[in-house]
């Protein structure tokens, strides 16, 4: 048979809540485009529970923990453990990071004044965040911006601005960013400007000949034709009322030949075109 024994004592099992993070936050500094991240912790072991942290570098002061900085696209998972060892996770995906991208301009066209524009076209490749807007600047000196402004626009066209002077080269900037009043902020730390491209306004150009030659039948004549403006110069001119094929000239000044003169003869300008490109 058996012998019956005694007993006596209890034995408790207690179980304890999680470590939790609250009031998660993840701050952005987006002139460096890193984020810090912290979070409060409650829960834990009874008493007053001791945690550690660990996934990223930091300080745990009490119950919060702070990071230090860390790449704004980097993603994070930690582990909070109280002191018997019971642990939880939080995990994210930063987005501190700055996409604004001004991108560039193609088909750069020069203007001919008086009333001529200077134009361009974007490339495709810029990029703006949701609250984004894109301006055109027409400016003296791109390394001056903000200052140096002389037009704005929503679009890559300019006509020539009081204070202007021409045949002297000037920048259309591409913006992106944050709106501040209208315009765009250029103290938006993820503000993106492009280089400057190059336009001039031009001079309209001018062609005069002159000259009274006299010469015997069957001689020569000379005349020279005087430019203003932009070369190449692309002309035309006559004789005696008859259109002559059109001529270039890379200079200032072109000469004109015409030989076995038979009788009176008339030169005259009718075209003169200089370069907008």
């Amino acid at each position: 048979g058996a012998c019956p024994g005694t007993v006596s004592g209890t034995a408790d099992v207690q179980v304890n809540q999680l470590p939790q993070a609250s009031n998660i936050m993840e701050t952005c500094d987006f002139t460096t485009e890193t984020y810090i991240l912290s979070f409060d912790i409650s829960n834990g072991s009874s008493g007053t529970p001791n945690f550690s942290v660990s996934g990223l570098a930091g300080t745990l002061s009490g119950a919060t923990f702070t990071s230090q900085s860390n790449p704004g696209a980097q993603p994070y998972q930690l582990t909070i453990t109280d002191n018997i060892g019971c642990s939880s996770t939080i995990s994210g995906q930063p987005s501190c990071v700055c996409t604004s991208n001004a991108g560039g301009l193609t088909n750069i066209q020069n203007a001919c004044l008086p009333g001529g524009q200077v134009s361009a076209q974007p490339d495709g490749t810029s990029g703006a965040d949701a609250d984004d807007i894109i301006r055109y600047f027409l400016v003296s000196d791109p390394s001056l911006l903000p200052a140096g402004i002389l037009a704005e626009s929503n679009t890559p066209q300019f006509g020539f601005q009081v204070g202007m002077v021409a045949e002297t080269t000037y920048y259309i900037v591409v913006g992106v960013g944050n709106p501040l009043n209208g315009s765009l902020d250029f103290n938006d730390p993820c503000h993106s400007l492009s280089t400057g491209f190059p336009v001039i306004f031009h001079n309209v150009p001018t062609a005069t000949i002159s000259g009274t030659t006299s010469v015997c039948p069957g001689s020569s004549a000379s005349f020279t034709i005087a430019f203003t403006g932009q070369s190449p110069f692309k002309f035309n001119y006559a004789i005696n009322g008859q259109q002559q094929p059109q001529l270039t000239s890379l200079g200032n000044t072109f000469n004109i030949v015409t030989n076995n003169v038979q009788h009176d003869q008339t030169f005259t300008i009718t075209t003169i075109e200089g370069v907008i490109a």
